[in-house]
């Protein structure tokens, strides 16, 4: 009965894949990493559960992790196609690979379906699983199939209608050179912008304090200088790996901040596939370019990865630990400036840093925790902090940076300014300017006016170059004035 239905209404049905196509994300990724940032152990022991296939690998995640269904990253092209289709008739049908559990639940909130159908925990309906299983339920050429990978080349033999969402161009030609009826649903984002904005080229900024050690040492020679050069571009490579994996298992949480949400992984603009091999691209490309500057580096720079792999995975949730790595991170950078440009770290720059970066970590949580307040959430998502901790992180950023322009100041009046400047005494004012600066950042973070990390908000702040100008110039005024 069925069938005689389909041949007398060609074009019926019209079937939908999930990943990758109703949703620009893959769904068996995000939960594994999900696992992994629950609980990391068992995130990995999970894996075993491959030796059973990977349908049953699919049905542990989705019993082991919650998804938030409502925050996916829809595809609205494809969306709009499904009601265009539902609206002149057609029966629509999810037909997906992911675990049947979570397809339910998508099916459920999006509303577009009149059967939904996935991976049952022993079979995994995919490429000639999916094509067999929709022979035996509709028929050959009796449906239209939106697909986006390879592997939908095994259903879309027995389409009449072929549909891709974001394909390759080699997928796309293919599928155009082998089948008749083919229509191409393309996204309007730039995937080069994407790209750019998935390792945050902006965030380099934070990499100049690799110079700083030459700079305070005024060891200008050629050799350190190329160095030092080098270990900009390792350390900024391992960085953006850095962010890209940190971006990876805070996609969930991301989803809920307004702003965040709008990131190159949680939005769907780049998959989670393809931004795991550009991490490990860079990670592995920075690390290898330490190396061949020297060995101290190197070891420095997997200290960098791994603690910033751990304060990811874990250390973020914990109140004020958090921030003492983030200012650590601060002052690994101007650890692999110094080993790179075999300039030693004064004990005067490694304190100065220490109360400084911790200072600026914590206007860091400061603002966000303004901005979660404003919004009436009383907890940072995927945080430590409550509403109520607000006063005490403001405290503790403004006595750490009051510390660190008393150190500068102790500094100022040591031997080793007297016999590096001809005139020490203009030095004197950049306390007033930091002191300045400090307290503004404080006052703007309270506001909810710093957005992101103040380093990188500091590159777009008029006040932050003009501040920066007049240290530069009491600088000059330093060297070159004979009183």
């Amino acid at each position: 009965m069925l069938h005689q239905m389909i041949k007398k209404t060609e074009n019926t049905f019209l079937i939908v894949d999930l990943d990758g196509t109703l949703v620009k994300t893959d769904l068996l990724v995000e939960m594994f990493l999900l696992a992994l940032g629950n609980n990391f152990f068992s995130g990995i022991f999970s894996l075993f559960t491959l030796r059973k296939g990977r349908a049953a690998f699919k049905r542990k995640l989705v019993n082991e992790t919650t998804l938030d269904i409502t925050a996916l990253p829809y595809n609205q092209n494809v969306i709009d196609y499904i009601e265009e289709r539902r609206s002149r008739g057609y029966k629509t049908m999810l037909v997906t690979a992911s675990d049947q559990l979570i397809a339910d639940k998508i099916g459920q909130h999006v509303q577009l379906f009149d059967e939904i159908h996935g991976s049952n925990g022993q079979v995994n309906l995919k490429g000639e699983k999916k094509a067999q299983f929709l022979i035996e339920k509709i028929g050959k050429q009796n449906f239209a199939y939106i697909g986006d990978s390879a592997a939908d080349f095994a259903v879309w033999e027995h389409s009449n209608k072929i549909i891709t969402v974001n394909v390759s161009s080699k997928i796309k030609r293919k599928a155009d050179n082998k089948f008749k009826k083919v229509e191409h649903l393309d996204s309007s984002q730039s995937k080069l912008k994407n790209l750019v904005k998935l390792i945050r080229p902006h965030q380099w900024v934070k990499n100049l304090l690799v110079f700083i050690p030459l700079l305070a040492g005024h060891q200008f020679t050629e050799n350190a200088i190329f160095k030092s050069f080098l270990a900009f571009i390792a350390f900024s490579m391992i960085a953006s790996g850095i962010y890209i994996f940190n971006d990876l298992f805070d996609i969930q949480n991301d989803r809920q901040n307004p702003e965040k949400r709008k990131r190159s992984i949680a939005s769907g603009n780049v998959l989670v596939t393809r931004a795991v091999v550009i991490c490990s691209f860079l990670l592995i490309g920075g690390l290898t370019l330490a190396g061949r500057i020297n060995t101290n580096l190197l070891l420095i720079s997997i200290l960098y990865v791994t603690t910033t792999i751990v304060y990811s995975i874990y250390l973020k949730r914990l109140i004020i630990i958090d921030i003492c790595f983030l200012s650590i991170f601060y002052t690994l950078r101007l650890l692999a400036g110094s080993e790179a440009s075999e300039v030693p770290l004064s004990f005067w720059l490694a304190a100065f840093s220490t109360f400084f970066f911790f200072s600026l970590a914590s206007i860091k949580r400061l603002n966000e925790l303004v901005e979660s307040t404003s919004r009436g959430t009383l907890k940072i998502k995927g945080r430590g902090y409550h509403s109520e901790d607000l006063p005490i992180i403001s405290q503790i950023a403004t006595a750490s940076g009051l510390t660190a322009v008393l150190i500068m100041a102790l500094y100022l009046n040591s031997d080793e300014v007297i016999a590096l400047y001809k005139f020490p005494q203009a030095l004197w004012g950049i306390c007033l300017v930091l002191l300045f600066w400090v307290n503004r950042f404080i006052v703007l973070a309270n506001r909810g006016k710093i957005y992101g990390d103040p380093i990188v908000f500091s590159i777009k702040d008029r006040t932050s170059y003009y501040s920066g100008f007049l240290i530069l110039l009491l600088i000059i005024i330093a060297n070159i004035y004979y009183g």
